[in-house]
């Protein structure tokens, strides 16, 4: 038999019967916990700075599983990249448990001005998300351009 725990409960007492040597109908009380996987992004907040506008900046981003469970995560971006574009690669991947991996983010301005945006990473199981703000602005003057 299966349980279905209600929301945010992690644990379930249930019980199992099983007929035991002597012939008697025997009821053992089970409880267990559930460990649903949790993680997070080595920081909140990146800013690129000055960048020349055509070259890509790249910075690394750490995103990190300490829970005792594998999962999986994916990142998606919201914002408009007309200004300038981000990327982050690898864009999802499979943790095992206590289990991190190193990102790359990258900045491209496509303008002399400011870019912003956010990247959306969602773990499953469990569904948890957590946010990345990014922004990045274009320059044409070499010499205000972020040393990398």
């Amino acid at each position: 038999d299966s349980i279905i725990l209600p929301q945010k409960k992690k644990e379930a007492v249930v019980s199992t019967q099983s007929t035991g040597t002597n012939g008697h109908l025997q009821t053992v009380p089970v409880k267990c916990r559930i460990v649903l996987p949790t993680f997070y992004i080595s920081v909140e907040n990146v800013r690129f700075g000055s960048c020349l506008v055509g070259q890509m900046s790249q910075l690394p981003v750490r995103i990190v599983n300490p829970s005792a469970s594998p999962m999986d995560w994916s990142a998606r971006f919201e914002g408009d990249e007309s200004e300038g574009c981000f990327c982050l690669e690898p864009s999802s991947g499979v943790f095992h448990a206590a289990d991190s991996s190193l990102l790359s983010l990258s900045f491209t301005a496509r303008t002399s001005t400011i870019s912003t945006g956010k990247f959306i990473f969602t773990g499953s199981p469990g569904g948890r998300t957590v946010e990345l703000r990014v922004e990045g602005i274009g320059t044409h003057d070499e010499v205000l351009q972020r040393i990398l």
